[in-house]
């Protein structure tokens, strides 16, 4: 979908509403009060009337919009906005796209899109053959007036995050040694030990059959998980066993200090969960946001 396209169909608040009413009627709504799927619109109430008990649902209730008072077309310009540009979007730049003067609303309804993100992506887990790595984030600075800055992987200012790629080898022809990419996935961890990353690792992984990692001491257990090789890190070697690697990480660092400058830490899980999903969804184009728009009326997902 170009910007002219969505504008033709989303412009107005009108649209963004009759489209909001058929995708919820599409998807179905379940009766908080007795759990029958079966519901009337009224249209004069602008609810879903249960055709059982005949409790009301309000057309936001049980969505991604769920005790938001903005628009229906601010919601659909920041998820367009966030899914077709590459690199993501600014909060302050959605505010002055989207002509807010508050900038709180904004930043929170992006980051109720990243959570709807970040619960789809939960959704999948790797298989077969992996990269792993951990990667260090630069973060906002939280230090204290007397604290001192600490070097190396405990400094205050990264987050260790763990970074995993399907990876399966076509033929020794072709960029990146004939590999190809397959879903990716980056979760933020705490410590540095062996025991830490074996754990997050199990969390995004279902089938394995292979993963390759450097000779760093925090892979060190990944052997009871499935067959594990391990290489020396250097240009050459890097290049060969772990491609794509280098790829995501270098595309992750360039878009959080290019585009958002300063991240804090506890937030670092909403921002990867938004790169990965659309890293992961990059072969649909445009339609990246007609996707997420469709799982954004699931009762099933409730923003807290």
């Amino acid at each position: 979908m170009t910007h002219l396209e969505f504008f033709t169909l989303f412009g107005t608040e009108q649209q963004c509403k009759a489209h909001w009413i058929e995708l919820r009627k599409k998807q179905g709504v379940i009766c908080k009060k007795c759990g029958c799927q079966k519901h009337y619109w009224l249209s004069k109430k602008e609810q879903f009337q249960c055709a059982k008990c005949r409790f009301r649902t309000t057309l936001r209730s049980g969505t991604i919009f769920d005790s938001s008072h903005l628009p229906y077309r601010d919601w659909y310009i920041a998820m367009y906005l966030m899914t077709s540009s590459k690199k993501g979007i600014s909060a302050l730049e959605l505010q002055r796209q989207l002509g807010r003067k508050r900038y709180e609303p904004v930043w929170c309804l992006m980051h109720k899109i990243r959570d709807l993100m970040a619960y789809r992506e939960d959704q999948y887990k790797l298989n077969g053959e992996i990269e792993v790595d951990e990667i260090f984030i630069r973060v906002a600075n939280t230090l204290e007036v007397d604290e001192k800055l600490q070097a190396g992987k405990g400094s205050q200012r990264q987050a260790t995050a763990i970074i995993a790629i399907e990876s399966s080898k076509e033929n020794d022809k072709g960029p990146k040694g004939g590999k190809r990419m397959g879903y990716v996935k980056v979760q933020p961890i705490k410590g540095h030990g062996a025991i830490v990353a074996k754990r997050a690792l199990e969390k995004m992984t279902e089938t394995l059959r292979k993963i390759v990692s450097d000779k760093g001491h925090e892979f060190g257990t990944l052997s009871t998980l499935a067959e594990h090789e391990a290489v020396l890190s250097t240009q050459e070697n890097n290049d060969e066993h772990l491609p794509w690697i280098g790829v995501i990480t270098a595309n992750i660092k360039r878009a959080f200090l290019g585009i958002y400058h300063s991240i804090k830490r506890e937030n670092l899980a909403r921002y990867l969960a938004e790169f990965c999903y659309k890293v992961n969804r990059r072969k649909f184009g445009m339609e990246i946001f007609e996707r997420l728009l469709n799982i954004s009326v699931l009762p099933k997902f409730v923003v807290n």
